[in-house]
């Protein structure tokens, strides 16, 4: 009887999930990158006065006599702050008011500012694939 014999040399894939093994431990580098990505996005949120959908507009001038959204002192718009660890990525405010703006409340419209948009999430997925594979990619 005739026969083939195969043998596959799996080394360099051993070293491979050995290293993303390692690399998914110490995640903090890829979410710094990715809270990074987050801050530019929100940033542009209040910049675009909205995105996806616009805010609604004000409906009368304030006191300050500016006409943006949400950037009367640009003190909310400064306050977002991020947190990497090696477990997650977050991006937050701690001032007061913000979820009022964020989700709105009684006359004030909801006008989301914190929103991950579908644009960012092939630049998430990438920071995040080439912390794990490295050189693979």
């Amino acid at each position: 009887m005739a026969g083939v014999k195969v043998m596959i040399n799996d080394r360099a894939l051993r070293r491979a999930i050995r290293s993303a093994h390692r690399a998914s431990i110490a995640m903090r580098p890829a979410w710094l990158e990715v809270t990074e990505i987050l801050m530019n996005s929100i940033r542009k949120n209040f910049d675009d006065q909205g995105r996806p959908k616009k805010w609604e507009p004000l409906k009368a001038p304030r006191r300050r006599g500016g006409t943006q959204v949400l950037i009367d002192t640009t003190r909310l718009m400064n306050s977002m702050q991020p947190v990497a660890m090696n477990s997650y990525a977050e991006v937050g405010t701690n001032v007061e008011y913000a979820a009022t703006h964020h989700f709105g409340r009684g006359p004030i419209p909801a006008r989301p500012f914190l929103l991950v948009q579908d644009e960012d999430l092939d630049d998430i997925n990438h920071a995040i694939e080439t912390h794990l594979l490295g050189d693979l990619i």
